[in-house]
């Protein structure tokens, strides 16, 4: 998902495009209308890696849930790796890795990691797993989690959108 990212999405395409991965996979961009030339680079990297890359495009500004949403009915894998406009995947491996976990554990509806939250001045943890937690549940997450977007990897066939779901303000 991009809006008006046009300082990191370079940075997020690439970051996608260098994975080394035993799996084939598709890089779905949902392009929410932007208006300061994320659009263009877009559409310049899609005409680019017409193999890899396609758009979601909006004829106009959704906001994030819908974007989502919009998003995430054009993707056709088993698996969804979600990264937004203005992050970046650092490890080259983080697919494959992640992929390989969920392939062997058929009973894991989804995959998270640690990740970093940078600015201008800084790089601070956004979340920092206990080294003795091997496995999180529904209720760990509804009461006290907060995983990071771009860590985030699940099986497509796992995911229930619920009704109420549209009307939220923020769809992480």
């Amino acid at each position: 998902m991009t809006y008006n990212h046009v300082n990191y999405i370079r940075g997020a395409i690439e970051s996608v495009l260098s994975q080394k991965t035993d799996y084939s996979y598709e890089l779905i961009i949902g392009e929410d209308f932007s208006t300061d030339g994320t659009r263009d680079i877009v559409l310049n990297y899609a005409a680019k890696y017409p193999e890899i890359i396609r758009l979601a495009k909006s004829a106009c500004n959704l906001g994030m849930v819908k974007n989502f949403l919009n998003t995430l009915n054009q993707c056709n894998g088993k698996y969804i790796a979600l990264i937004e406009g203005d992050d970046k995947w650092l490890d080259i491996n983080k697919i494959n890795t992640q992929l390989n976990f969920m392939e062997v554990n058929p009973e894991f509806s989804l995959s998270c990691h640690n990740a970093w939250v940078k600015n201008e001045r800084k790089r601070i943890p956004a979340f920092k797993f206990n080294k003795n937690l091997s496995k999180i549940d529904f209720e760990d997450i509804i009461m006290d989690w907060r995983i990071p977007t771009a860590s985030i990897i699940f099986r497509k066939d796992a995911l229930i959108v619920p009704d109420w779901f549209e009307n939220m303000k923020n769809w992480d």
